[in-house]
């Protein structure tokens, strides 16, 4: 009584419900009342234990995600259909030197050296067509650019998910700098 007193009308509240049936153990329902006339009323009881336990297995999904989006040991951008940055992971700020701020919201561009601009709008283009996972630019020698303008070798992988925005391109992104100079040491030791 004093629920149903407490509770306006068509108003859902939150409440704990007790099994006395079997072992007494309690579970969180949803309790709404309807009003029939001045006497009676219907109160309609939901448990609503499973969608809670989904409820928090997604969060902690949703959790661990995240996690491992920002720990990745490359720096990682994830990129609209129109090339405009959506997300990045600490690494890849690190290696080009923007802040998350500087990035989201700008044309995946920015990170490239000024030269290969306008040629990597008609690949985006022709990726966004083709779609699937791949590494870019095998066979060739690609450059990120950093802030300051600093171009340095990367190694890139492509993959491509739908979202409910539209489908999102994640670029996972490699410092190559090591690995090139060990190739250039490799050379010379040779000759």
């Amino acid at each position: 009584r004093a629920l149903y007193d407490s509770t306006p009308i068509g108003q859902e509240v939150e409440v704990f419900g007790t099994n006395k049936k079997k072992d007494g153990t309690t579970f969180p329902v949803h309790v709404r009342f309807a009003k029939l006339d001045d006497i009676l009323a219907i109160a309609n009881v939901q448990d609503i234990s499973d969608a809670q336990q989904a409820e928090a297995f997604l969060r902690d999904s949703e959790a661990r995600s995240a996690a491992l989006f920002e720990d990745a040991p490359q720096g990682i951008v994830v990129a609209d259909s129109d090339g405009l940055i959506v997300r990045v992971n600490r690494q890849l700020e690190g290696m080009f030197g923007f802040t998350r701020e500087e990035l989201v919201g700008s044309s995946v561009e920015i990170l490239i050296p000024e030269p290969a601009r306008a040629k990597h709008i008609g690949l985006r283009a022709g990726y966004a067509e083709a779609s699937g996972s791949r590494t870019m630019g095998e066979g060739r020698r690609l450059s990120g650019r950093s802030k300051d303008g600093t171009e340095f070798p990367v190694e890139i992988g492509l993959s491509r998910i739908e979202s409910s925005d539209g489908p999102l391109t994640i670029v996972h992104v490699m410092d190559d700098t090591v690995r090139r100079e060990l190739e250039e040491i490799l050379k010379t030791s040779e000759e």
